[in-house]
């Protein structure tokens, strides 16, 4: 029977996500080149509205991050993409530049290689997760001179959508043993996928009203020092997530690679852009 309620998959997330990206990403390359002010429709108001909708683009590949890593038949070759991606997004915003920012891409690549290591079954490979949190938290606190965007808080969210993974796998034992249900039918059914969405999207409120209400205490600290207001409204990106089917959907070869190469390709497009705004 078709599941009417969850009817976005894997295909329909990243087109939402790269779509915010891209509205976010226009205000940020004219602000770093210090040419916002110069193009008239660039409101306060219009800039305002282009980074609210850029707030959901991190969220979203977080969550495909943690699907990726997780149902991926080869997780090295998954985690070699997006660490190659993450290093060729460094090297091209200091060509640009002059200068070191981090990019989203290197936290989305700590998150999954976090998982890869949690999820391994050697005890010993286990531990080694600790390795990119202490990296991350590092970088939080800045005690070394190296940077990954959203630092912190994009680990914790991955780690989030995570935990809500394994939540969602601990409930459905409980209920199939509770109620004497049929193991392989409720585990392909809507119920599994809704309770999955459900519990991910509750731990990641949380915690996005713990940050937005505690953030200038952990300020003091240098943690989570990238978040401001505006960060709160990256809960609505819960609402494609709540939709999303488990399923990947379109995903030929062209766009499974084309969709890592446009990282740093629109950047350059949109930085190209700038060069004609005078």
């Amino acid at each position: 029977m078709k599941n009417k309620q969850h009817f976005l998959n894997a295909f329909h997330l990243k087109i939402i996500g790269i779509i915010s990206m891209i509205f976010d990403h226009i205000i940020v390359v004219f602000e770093m080149v210090d040419k916002i002010d110069l193009v008239p429709f660039f409101s306060i108001n219009l800039v305002t509205i282009f980074r609210i909708i850029g707030r959901f683009s991190f969220i979203i590949f977080a969550f495909l991050t943690v699907e990726g890593i997780l149902k991926s038949s080869n997780k090295i070759r998954y985690l070699s993409r997006l660490g190659i991606l993450a290093v060729s997004m460094d090297l091209l915003l200091y060509i640009a530049t002059g200068n070191y920012f981090g990019n989203p891409i290197t936290t989305l690549f700590l998150g999954a290689l976090t998982i890869y290591f949690l999820e391994s079954k050697p005890l010993w490979k286990k531990f080694l997760s600790i390795l990119p949190i202490t990296y991350v938290l590092l970088i939080s606190l800045e005690v070394i001179p190296l940077y990954c965007d959203y630092d912190l808080y994009g680990l914790c969210t991955i780690m989030i959508f995570y935990i809500g993974y394994l939540l969602s796998n601990f409930s459905s034992k409980f209920i199939i043993k509770s109620y004497h249900l049929d193991e392989e039918t409720f585990e392909n059914s809507s119920y599994k996928l809704s309770l999955r969405n459900t519990l991910s999207s509750i731990l990641f409120l949380g915690f996005a009203m713990i940050i937005y209400f505690i953030n200038p205490i952990w300020n003091n600290k240098g943690l989570f020092t990238e978040m401001n207001s505006i960060q709160a409204y990256a809960i609505f990106a819960l609402i494609p997530i709540l939709l999303y089917n488990g399923k990947r959907g379109y995903n030929k070869k062209w766009f499974k690679y084309g969709s890592y190469i446009f990282f740093p390709l629109h950047l350059i497009i949109i930085y190209l852009i700038t060069l004609f705004v005078v």
